[in-house]
């Protein structure tokens, strides 16, 4: 994996601590935010080298999330993952995203998403 540093965005906090726990046991930095609003203002702070939000949250949606990088120009790989979503995969690439993850998943499937990036 070439990735130093990661975003994760989930309103389940034990989501957030998982996936914090198993990217920093690869050496990844890892940042959290517990709505696609929070996701929001780190984005324009820090850059990242993956981002993987949650589709479905209160106070700004992965989504409307993933929106809003499209306009604020930032390319950053991007990954849905979620328990539930209408959303469809032919959707989240429209969008821009590489794919949606269903939860629960392990690190493995996790690993080849982001080696195909």
């Amino acid at each position: 994996m070439n990735i130093k540093k990661v975003l994760v965005v989930d309103d389940e906090e034990l989501i957030c601590d998982l996936c914090k726990s198993l990217f920093e046991d690869e050496g990844i930095e890892v940042k959290i935010a517990y709505s696609g609003k929070d996701a929001i203002d780190i984005v324009k702070n820090e850059e990242f080298d993956f981002i993987l939000s949650d589709i479905r949250m209160p106070k700004g949606d992965g989504v409307q999330f993933k929106k809003e990088l499209n306009q604020l120009g930032i390319k950053t790989p991007f990954l849905f993952m979620t328990g539930f979503s209408d959303l469809t995969y032919e959707q989240a690439k429209e969008l821009g995203a590489l794919g949606i993850l269903k939860k629960p998943f392990d690190f493995e499937e996790l690993e080849e998403v982001i080696k195909s990036c």
